[in-house]
């Protein structure tokens, strides 16, 4: 089914987060819903998850939350607007 209501910028990052959720489940990309998208800026590019003792640039990154979801349960990432995701839950 189509996802009309997400923006065609967002869609390449939503392909992504969808391939790896559905590679982490070994179940179908076409089996994994998206519940949300909500545009972020984070503060650093930790995408809001930083590591004890990790150092990040400290500069606004833009990006995504994104909620998938499959078979009732949801799966949160944060994203930038480029090639990094982080699965949260």
């Amino acid at each position: 089914m189509p996802l009309k209501w997400i923006a065609p910028e967002q869609k390449p990052v939503v392909d992504r987060v969808i391939a790896d959720l559905a590679t982490r489940l070994e179940a179908p990309p076409a089996d994994i819903g998206v519940e949300s998208i909500q545009s972020v800026e984070w503060r650093d590019a930790s995408l809001g998850l930083p590591r004890p003792g990790q150092m990040y640039a400290q500069m606004l990154t833009p990006g995504y939350r994104i909620t998938l979801s499959h078979k009732n349960h949801s799966y949160t990432y944060h994203t930038d607007q480029g090639k990094q995701i982080v699965l949260v839950t």
